[in-house]
């Protein structure tokens, strides 16, 4: 707090930490385009050709970013849509070819934000300020959050199929690893055919999962020497990386032991 505290002597200015804040004003943004829906044809509820408009209308606005052959830019989206009645069932309603999305902000932008945050490893914080100060967006905070569970959900059938894939195949490579989440020790595992790949999250080690995902698999599985693979029932072969890293970590640990400096030096001859 060095530079608000600090004595100031050789200016007659009042100090600018003295003066008051002028509140910010956070002005609605101007929309790039307008989208009104026609009047309907016929009532949706009685098919009547005799449709009038009932005063109050509906507003929805889209925040969301348009990518051009070069960059990309802010892009904000108007909807209009009037209420209607009808005379003979008396129904209101609104145009029922409305197809505005329900959230605030568009899918572009949740795609830009899923790029900086999953391929360029940026923080979440990080990304929520960075489209705020380019964009001038002013995102609430853990804005990207939010995307990524929109995202989630959004492809949550495209995952169920890609496994459901990748545990009916002819090969499946498999391995697990331990991770950190907000400090608690987890597990994630993953799934590839070389040409797919999906991942999933368990609290603990246990092969209980795993197992139930791959009761079913009839293809070869390629793991490491994890005994909780070995209870699936399938042909089955260890993965040569897993087993040059323990025989290269037993050499390095047992520098003199012949038997071992024999095996390592036929086996680097066999695979090379």
């Amino acid at each position: 707090d060095y530079q608000r505290e600090r004595i100031y002597v050789k200016s007659r200015i009042a100090s600018k930490r003295d003066r008051p804040r002028r509140p910010t004003l956070r002005g609605a943004l101007t929309p790039n385009a307008t989208i009104e829906y026609q009047h309907p044809s016929s009532c949706p509820t009685c098919k009547s050709k005799i449709v009038h408009g009932h005063g109050k209308r509906r507003n929805k606005t889209v925040i969301d970013l348009r990518f051009t052959r070069y960059g990309m830019k802010r892009w904000i989206t108007r909807y209009v849509a009037h209420r209607y009645r009808c005379p003979l069932c008396r129904s209101t309603f609104y145009p029922p070819e409305r197809s505005w999305t329900a959230k605030r902000y568009g899918s572009e932008l949740k795609a830009y934000a899923m790029y900086l945050n999953i391929e360029l490893r940026l923080p979440q914080e990080r990304v929520d300020s960075s489209m705020s100060k380019l964009f001038g967006l002013r995102l609430p905070r853990g804005a990207t959050n939010r995307f990524k569970a929109d995202a989630a959900e959004h492809y949550r059938n495209a995952y169920h199929d890609l496994v459901k894939r990748l545990c009916s195949g002819r090969v499946l490579h498999v391995d697990e690893t331990s991770v950190s989440v907000r400090g608690t020790v987890g597990y994630v595992w993953v799934l590839t055919s070389i040409e797919e790949v999906a991942y999933f999250h368990t609290p603990t080690r246990e092969g209980d999962t795993i197992q139930a995902l791959l009761k079913d698999f009839s293809g070869v599985l390629v793991s490491d020497f994890y005994a909780a693979y070995d209870s699936i029932q399938c042909p089955q072969q260890k993965c040569l990386i897993h087993f040059i890293r323990d025989l290269n970590d037993a050499l390095l640990k047992q520098p003199y032991d012949e038997d071992i400096r024999r095996l390592a030096k036929d086996f680097a001859g066999l695979v090379t």
